[in-house]
């Protein structure tokens, strides 16, 4: 039996060929690992530049919403402090009478007037304007997509957190400055109301402060990832 053996330009056209393809598949594979290299550090820097600006961004909602809890804190304290005199003097004019019960007024006017704001039954409830431009800008060029797992969960319970009490904090305010307690308020100036009413106004304000600050509390949670922060 005879074989032919290839020749040796035919051999050597074949090597080269080979190489050449050999040659081009690595220089495809590098172009396209450098061109994902690129791609990841450009998607990484858009991720830190966005995390940047949303950190920065929570972090001046955090401060604000910290000073408008410390507001309210004293806001509070003042009606409820105001709110005790009432009922005490409710029940002063219930249970007493003559000088007794005169007597005892007088020293309820006294502890009224040494209030912050003296006997003027006012209020002052203040909500965070809580800015999301940050976010919002991260989330619509999708850098958001590219931050790490772990921080944009937290960053998005954050935010989660002041889009859904946003509401409430606007519906608390609304609910003290109706037009009837707005009304009641002016009667209140004019000696109209008694102090069982009056003390039912203060309560309504009361509670609907500590609505407010409950729910800034939970947002301040959200922000900082700590209770009771």
């Amino acid at each position: 039996m005879h074989a032919e053996l290839p020749k040796k330009g035919a051999l050597a056209s074949f090597k080269t060929f080979v190489a050449e393809y050999a040659m081009i598949v690595i220089s495809i594979l590098t172009a396209l690992a450098l061109e994902h290299a690129a791609q990841s550090w450009h998607r990484s820097h858009l991720a830190h530049e966005a995390e940047v600006r949303i950190e920065a961004e929570l972090a001046e909602n955090l401060k604000e919403l910290r000073e408008t809890r410390a507001h309210n804190a004293k806001e509070l304290k003042r009606l409820q402090a105001f709110r005790e005199i009432l009922r005490d003097a409710v029940i002063v004019k219930r249970d007493s009478s003559g000088q007794e019960q005169q007597d005892q007024l007088t020293d309820l006017r006294k502890r009224l007037e040494a209030l912050p704001g003296g006997s003027n039954i006012s209020y002052s409830i203040k909500t965070p304007t809580l800015r999301r431009e940050a976010w919002e800008v991260a989330v619509a060029s999708q850098a958001a997509s590219w931050i790490p797992a772990d921080q944009l969960r937290r960053l998005s319970i954050a935010y989660a957190q002041q889009r859904d009490v946003a509401p409430l904090l606007s519906n608390a305010v609304l609910s003290v400055a109706s037009p009837s307690t707005q009304h009641t308020l002016a009667e209140i100036r004019l000696g109209k109301v008694s102090n069982a009413d009056q003390y039912y106004l203060i309560s309504q304000l009361c509670d609907s402060l500590d609505l407010v600050q409950a729910s800034l509390g939970s947002m301040e949670t959200a922000i900082t990832g700590k209770a009771g922060a």
